[in-house]
């Protein structure tokens, strides 16, 4: 029995959309805190603003990591399901 072709190809939109949410939930607030005349620079003394600056980067980091996650998992598991499939139809040669 085979996969369907949008369950093999659901391990790259996993990648995809991790990839696409790291960018924008990083890249988007930022321009955001810039247009209203926020600096994004990491500051050089101020440790309070830098703590916020990198939580909100490792946040996302987590955020889009769960995404990968979810996409290698889905990739092991077809691949598995390939070997199994392939010693199922060679047993009943």
């Amino acid at each position: 029995m085979t996969l369907p072709k949008f369950i093999r190809r659901a391990p790259l939109a996993f990648y995809v959309i991790g990839g696409v949410s790291l960018f924008v939930g990083i890249v988007l607030p930022l321009l955001e805190l810039r247009n209203f005349g926020f600096s994004t620079d990491l500051p050089d003394n101020a440790t309070i603003e830098r703590g916020v600056v990198l939580k909100f980067v490792i946040r996302q980091i987590v955020s889009s990591s769960y995404l990968f996650a979810n996409g290698l998992v889905l990739d092991v598991l077809i691949r598995i399901w390939d070997k199994l499939d392939v010693s199922r139809a060679g047993a009943a040669e």
